[in-house]
């Protein structure tokens, strides 16, 4: 009997907390409120579930949500949703908490976003975009975004499906990331996207219009990228008609890594192929094709490396740009 009455006491003191605690309240070591597994519209209904360690059933939760305007919680974990907009989830078993952002999108007759943020402190400037016919095309960009929503945007392009996000830490950097988060738009509402306070992704070339956000243009226009050209080099850029070589205009190394050229606008619309001269004695042997309507990158190497530059005899004007 002693034995029997030594194992019981055991027992309820490894499944019972401190003296501070509620009595008979399970130990546990970590909570977790799992994410809602469906979209919520105004007078939706759904019940929240908590996956505990060790996994313990009919447990006592304390619920709250940090926006009751938008939805309420019960104390048995049942969500109810009043209004469109964002609120936050706690759910709390002795000092153990766990919390999850729920967006409430509005029914309406056309389709918008917004990006919701609970953190207050000043975030990099945010663009979003989409990616059509391997061009990166922006949306809407939110500068100096404090938290909270932003402003609203409108979406008109009745095919779009998806809405990617992109931050530019740095400011005077070639450089920005894309989320890993793919946004994805439902037709006819207002969707609110969560942006998390970190952003993680991939890094992007700013000026790489395949790869970063860039408005679209009614335009032509190109650019040059190397990391192997001899910075300070003369380039020029060309074309060839009627048996002459003519010029389009002279390079120069902007940005802070110095790796881009200056962006030269194409006026002649009838233009479709144009060459990369080298220091009045190269020629690149590479035919750089426009995409009309686009801001073109091309990507380029100095001599010597894999881009086959040949000679060419600089007061010829059928070889060199005049």
């Amino acid at each position: 009997m002693k034995k029997i009455l030594f194992t019981l006491l055991t027992l309820a003191v490894l499944f019972s907390c401190g003296e501070n605690k509620e009595p008979n309240m399970v130990v546990l070591t970590s909570i977790s409120l799992n994410n809602i597994d469906r979209d919520l519209n105004i007078g939706d209904s759904y019940q929240m579930a908590v996956t505990t360690k060790p996994a313990v059933n009919g447990l006592n939760f304390e619920w709250d949500s940090s926006d009751k305007s938008v939805a309420t919680i019960s104390n048995k974990g049942v969500l109810k949703v009043l209004s469109d907009g964002t609120t936050t989830i706690t759910v709390s078993y002795g000092d153990l908490t766990s919390s999850v952002s729920v967006p409430i999108s509005r029914e309406q007759d056309y389709t918008s976003f917004v990006f919701w943020s609970e953190f207050s402190d000043r975030n990099p400037d945010i663009i979003a975009g989409y990616y059509n016919d391997g061009y990166c095309i922006s949306i809407a960009k939110f500068e100096d975004f404090q938290g909270g929503y932003s402003e609203e945007v409108v979406v008109t392009n009745d095919t779009l499906t998806q809405v990617y996000l992109f931050a530019d830490y740095y400011a005077n950097d070639d450089e920005g990331i894309k989320s890993d988060t793919v946004y994805v738009l439902q037709k006819n509402k207002k969707n609110i996207f969560i942006r998390q306070r970190y952003t993680k992704g991939l890094g992007v070339e700013k000026n790489d219009p395949t790869q970063y956000p860039h408005p679209n243009q009614d335009y032509t226009s190109f650019l040059f990228f190397s990391r192997s050209i001899v910075l300070g080099s003369s380039l020029t850029t060309g074309y060839y008609s009627d048996g002459l070589c003519k010029k389009i205009e002279d390079m120069e190394w902007v940005g802070t890594t110095r790796s881009y050229t200056n962006e030269v606008k194409v006026t002649n619309d009838t233009l479709t192929h144009i060459y990369l001269f080298f220091e009045s004695h190269f020629r690149l042997d590479t035919v750089f094709v426009l995409n009309k309507g686009r801001k073109n990158l091309f990507r380029t190497v100095g001599p010597n490396k894999d881009g086959d530059w040949i000679y060419v005899n600089s007061s010829d004007p059928s070889q060199y740009p005049h």
